[in-house]
């Protein structure tokens, strides 16, 4: 998975989807991509995921793209001596559920917020 600079609206509503329906860069076209040096890593990374517990345990889709992306932006920072990632998981509240199985790979968001404007921290 990789994050790409995108400087209009336009350009995002041209891009061509994938198999999934969802926009995408295809391998053809000249790309910015959010790990180059001169971008200085991510602040923030919005994450998406079908369920949420109110520890920060996220239930995605199974195929650890987020959690991967998550650990290759941990490990530019911690190289170049910046600031971490801040993970906010935006969901609807019916998403939060008390328990999300997770592992040792799995990566807790920092604070989910829902429609409703709940907030939950980790601790």
């Amino acid at each position: 998975m990789e994050m790409t600079r995108i400087y209009s609206m336009e350009e995002f509503y041209n891009l061509p989807k994938n198999k999934w329906g969802i926009p995408e860069h295809l391998q053809t076209h000249l790309v910015e991509s959010c790990f180059d040096k001169k971008y200085h890593g991510l602040d923030l990374i919005i994450v998406p995921g079908l369920g949420f517990d109110r520890n920060g345990n996220r239930l995605g889709h199974g195929k650890g793209y987020y959690d991967k992306f998550y650990t290759r932006c941990l490990q530019m920072n911690l190289t170049d001596q910046k600031q971490i990632p801040y993970l906010l998981a935006v969901c609807l509240s019916e998403q939060l559920v008390d328990f999300i199985p997770h592992g040792d790979q799995d990566v807790v968001m920092n604070a989910i917020i829902t429609q409703e404007g709940e907030i939950f921290k980790k601790n």
